[in-house]
């Protein structure tokens, strides 16, 4: 755990120069490059700096006089002031005994450290994204021209060869990125790579094209003076057709218009000052997350990934379990600035933190690395372990505790993504806050994608819900025959009953002599023959009128018992 502590305080002290370092950046990119900060001096007397470095850290001390940490830490090595390291305060924090480094003697009595201050007419308190790409729309009216003329134009050789014409490789490769050449040509860029260095052709550096998209100030490298061949023959190693339609139709799910404003609020995103009015999506969320951590505790040092023994708590906010406490406030500038440029250009943030852009509902993802480093027994966990080894001499029983073998400790890096096996994430040189235009585009390729998805989706239900309907259809026309069948059957055996009553009727007027009661029965006989025949269907005074369709269970007439009928 002190290791762990120890690390931990140090990725505290790279995120803060790390924080440092992109505020530089940030406005150097609103000043177009011009140095327009101002210079201040803040003099100690070198035992006062001295005594309070030692009782609340170097970083304190910085924040209490609004000075940049590295400046002061700077000022206290030119003094030979010593300062005290992060072990020191870990072992501090946990009670151990710590020996302070005395100041040692020094003809330098006063300290002064000059630092930057940032000019308060430089940066608004509220930028309007909307008018920015509005502005940057009418400043260029047809894009798609504007793009064209700079494409240089280059010549293939027949079959499947290129020819690499030096001076028109070297304005390509300056132009775009070196991926995007190498598909044109139908090679790897790693062959572009080595007939530019065949050729003596400069590439741009890594990190060029970022800063470049950022508007930060780039410089190009001149073609140096090369005395061997101008030209060099390579072989293609697939068809770049598809891959010219594929660039083509990148964006096409968008109208002209839309495209534009994208490609144009790509390329002027910049990050916003942290005096730019926070988005209410982002206040809403960090009241949310202040909540959560003082209902439910957090370890700092455990990992993040999620499985089935640690599946994600009912209403934990989003983000909690992805990012430590000191980086939210990176973040939340991130996602600021998307969320600004996001809304101008016609989409909105839902109260989970997700977007609508497009009418789609989007989902992104923005974890932060850990660094694993061998787990130290804390004070706690080293009583528990030195109980057991006494125990183990006396029982046999007794219980082994079990502690974790790795602490995971934050270590400022941030990824973003949109897509499962895609993503946009800090490098070394370049963090997020200089690839926002790659991350808006990203969102509103996802935005498509989900569309497809979702209208995949609807699709495959409304045929479910059509071959639903069909056999319900059949199963109701089924029963309806079987119902047509039995009441079919029905009628036919009414309609035997009445022929089988007609011929004994017949049968009985044979007879040589008939007296009364005979003539009336027949007569009552075929009084009923015609109530049984369903093509007389007949009325009957006792029974009225029979129902032909049903089977002979419901409708044979039967004796009512109780009272009288009548």
């Amino acid at each position: 755990m002190k290791k762990a502590k120890e690390l931990y305080s140090q990725a505290l002290m790279k995120i803060d120069a790390t924080a440092i370092l992109y505020e530089e950046m940030s406005l150097n990119i609103r000043n177009g490059g011009e140095d327009m900060a101002q210079y201040e001096n803040m003099t100690f007397s070198r035992q006062q700096l001295y005594d309070e470095i030692w009782s609340i850290s170097t970083s304190r001390v910085a924040k209490k006089y609004s000075i940049p940490y590295d400046k002061l830490k700077k000022a206290c090595k030119d003094a030979n002031i010593p300062t005290p390291t992060q072990s020191y305060w870990s072992s501090l924090s946990i009670g151990k005994e710590v020996e302070k480094e005395p100041l040692p003697p020094s003809e330098v009595k006063e300290v002064v450290v000059q630092y930057s201050i940032k000019s308060k007419e430089i940066i608004p308190p509220q930028i309007n994204v909307t008018q920015v790409i509005e502005e940057a729309v009418l400043q260029s009216t047809d894009l798609q021209k504007v793009e064209l003329k700079t494409q240089p134009q280059r010549t293939y050789v027949e079959g499947q060869r290129n020819v690499y014409d030096r001076e028109i490789l070297y304005n390509e490769v300056w132009n775009e990125p070196v991926t995007t050449v190498a598909k044109r040509y139908g090679v790897s860029d790693v062959a572009i790579h080595k007939v530019c260095k065949s050729l003596s052709i400069p590439v741009p550096p890594r990190g060029y094209w970022a800063m470049k998209n950022a508007g930060q100030p780039v410089k190009q490298i001149p073609l140096p003076v090369y005395d061997g061949p101008a030209q060099k023959i390579g072989i293609k190693s697939f068809d770049d057709s598809e891959v010219k339609a594929e660039s083509d139709d990148a964006l096409s799910f968008l109208s002209e218009d839309e495209r534009i404003r994208l490609i144009i609020a790509a390329q002027q995103i910049t990050i916003l000052d942290d005096k730019c009015k926070l988005h209410s999506k982002l206040n809403s969320h960090k009241a949310k997350i202040k909540v959560w951590r003082s209902n439910h505790h957090r370890d700092e040092f455990a990992p993040r990934n999620r499985d089935t023994y640690r599946s994600v708590p009912d209403g934990e906010p989003f983000l909690y379990n992805d990012i430590s406490d000191v980086t939210f406030p990176r973040v939340y500038r991130i996602l600021n600035t998307l969320f600004q440029y996001v809304e101008a250009l016609g989409g909105s943030v839902n109260d989970d933190l997700s977007l609508m852009i497009r009418n789609e509902k989007v989902f992104y993802t923005i974890t932060e690395g850990q660094d694993q480093v061998p787990h130290v027994l804390t004070k706690d966990e080293q009583k528990q372990w030195d109980q057991y080894e006494r125990d183990k001499k006396s029982r046999s029983w007794a219980y082994e505790p079990k502690f974790r073998k790795w602490d995971y400790i934050p270590n400022s890096k941030l990824r973003f993504s949109v897509k499962a096996n895609s993503f946009i994430r800090d490098s070394e040189t370049i963090g997020l806050e200089l690839r926002l235009g790659e991350m808006l585009v990203s969102l509103f390729e996802e935005s498509e994608n989900v569309r497809i998805a979702r209208e995949k989706r609807e699709e495959a239900h409304r045929k479910e819900e059509e071959e639903k309907r069909q056999r319900e259809l059949k199963r109701e026309h089924y029963n309806q025959e079987v119902e047509k069948v039995q009441a079919l059957e029905n009628e036919a055996n009414d309609y035997d009953m009445a022929c089988k009553i007609r011929a004994y009727i017949s049968a009985v007027e044979d007879k040589a002599s008939l007296d009364e009661s005979t003539l009336k029965w027949i007569e009552w006989a075929k009084a009923k023959a015609d109530w049984y025949d369903p093509t007389v269907a007949a009325f009957d005074p006792d029974f009225g009128k029979r129902n032909h369709t049903l089977d002979e269970e419901k409708k044979r007439p039967s004796k009512k018992s109780g009272y009288s009928i009548w």
